[in-house]
């Protein structure tokens, strides 16, 4: 959100940076559209959201047999 005058105060380009440097770190980086989303909602939103997805990403179960041939009786 730009400061007074639509210019940018310190303190946002501190909050951009801290959330980009979250995103690059605990993930791949952000888009544009990502980023903006991350801002609006705040850093410890997003840092709740990336460590307590709402649906955790699955492995499809004949991919984890291909690959581990251990767990493939589980």
């Amino acid at each position: 959100m730009p400061g007074e005058f639509g210019m940018t105060t310190v303190h946002e380009k501190q909050d951009v940076a801290l959330m980009a440097h979250l995103l690059r770190r605990a993930g791949f980086g952000a888009t544009p559209a990502e980023m903006d989303r991350a801002l609006e909602i705040g850093y410890d939103a997003m840092l709740d959201e990336m460590l307590n997805p709402d649906h955790p990403d699955e492995i499809p179960d004949d991919l984890i047999r291909r690959h581990h041939v251990d767990q493939s009786d589980l």
